[in-house]
Formats: structure tokens, C-alpha cells, sequence
């Protein structure tokens, strides 16, 4: 997701697989959430759990890369009864205060990476959108998906329809024509 930083501390929140490609691609463990610290005066190395969602592609603002942060978006696994079900959420996290706000594309809609575009240069850390590719397996299409980014759980703020079905699990960056 991000690392940064801290006095003598470098902290990174980032997205943990058990272990993966042991006999394939496809064969990997399922992705969790952690942050590690290592303190850079006496080599110690900790590492935390931060959520037992399993998650892919996690993002922060572009603006924060490196920096602190307080935010991060992931595509997550719906929790069905307890057992993770098949990807169809898109998770913030509020790595501050340990909290969560989710957006479910209900049971055929599967987000790929999320990212974040902020309202300006001088927004706060989540005043934008949360943007991604959706696909959705009962119709075969892909839809550009723009969430609030202070407010992910409200309707989107527009969806817009692709006519050529998207793959599943396509990255996302975001880059302003400013710069280009």
C-alpha cells in the first residue's frame, strides 16, 4: 500500500500473501493487510495484522507515496458467512483510527485496482474519487466505477459503460492532463 518514514522507524502497510507460486501462478495464499516497522537504530522488526479481509491491489494517494499516510484502497473479498467469499468489494481504510468503509458491487460485479484522484492539489487525503474498473460476469461487461473517496458506501457517483469488456484484474493509474 505505502511505506514512509518516522523518525528512526520505517513503516510499511502491505498486502501479505502467506506464501504464492509454489507449484503455479494461479497457487497462491489469500492477502492480508499487515504493517511491518523496522526501527533502524536496533534492527528490530515488527509486524502487525492490521485486518483479516483478504485483499489485492492496495493503493494510497499517488500525492502520499512514500509519505505518511491515513488512507489505502483495496479490492476485497465479500465475507460470506464467515468464509471469504470471491472479490466484489472496494475497502478504505482509515490506517489512523483502525476503521473501514466499504462499497459492495453485490454479487457479480468484480473490482479490479481502485485508485484514488484527488479534487485538487490541495484536497484533503480523501477528497476525490476512488475510480476502477468493475466487471460484471452475468452481463460480460466492464464499467468505469467513481466513488466519493470521503464516502465510498454511497451509490457512485457515475458509472460509465464500456463497450469492450475490460479484463478482470487490469491495473488502474491515474495521471493528470496537466502533465502530460
Amino acid at each position: 500500500m505505502n511505506a514512509y518514514v518516522e523518525g528512526n522507524t520505517v513503516v510499511a502497510d502491505v498486502g501479505r500473501h502467506e506464501s504464492m507460486w509454489r507449484t503455479s501462478m494461479d497457487d497462491f495464499e489469500p492477502c492480508y493487510l499487515y504493517r511491518w516497522t523496522f526501527n533502524l537504530d536496533t534492527g528490530a522488526v515488527t509486524e502487525t495484522q492490521l485486518d483479516d479481509r483478504a485483499h489485492a491491489f492496495p493503493r494510497v494517494d499517488e500525492r502520499l507515496v512514500g509519505l505518511k499516510h491515513r488512507y489505502g484502497w483495496v479490492a476485497a473479498a465479500r465475507d460470506i458467512e464467515g468464509d471469504f467469499g470471491e472479490p466484489g468489494v472496494v475497502t478504505k481504510y482509515d490506517v489512523e483510527n483502525g476503521t473501514t468503509e466499504t462499497h459492495d458491487f453485490g454479487a457479480h460485479g468484480f473490482p479490479g485496482e481502485f485508485v484514488f484522484v484527488p479534487a485538487s492539489d490541495a484536497a484533503a487525503e480523501d477528497e476525490g474519487w476512488a475510480i476502477g474498473l468493475v466487471y460484471d460476469r452475468t452481463t460480460g461487461t466492464s464499467d468505469l466505477v467513481i466513488l466519493d473517496g470521503r464516502t465510498p458506501s454511497a451509490p457512485p457517483v457515475a458509472t460509465v459503460h464500456l463497450p469492450r469488456r475490460v479484463p478482470f484484474g487490469f491495473h488502474g493509474s491515474w495521471v493528470d492532463d496537466r502533465i502530460l
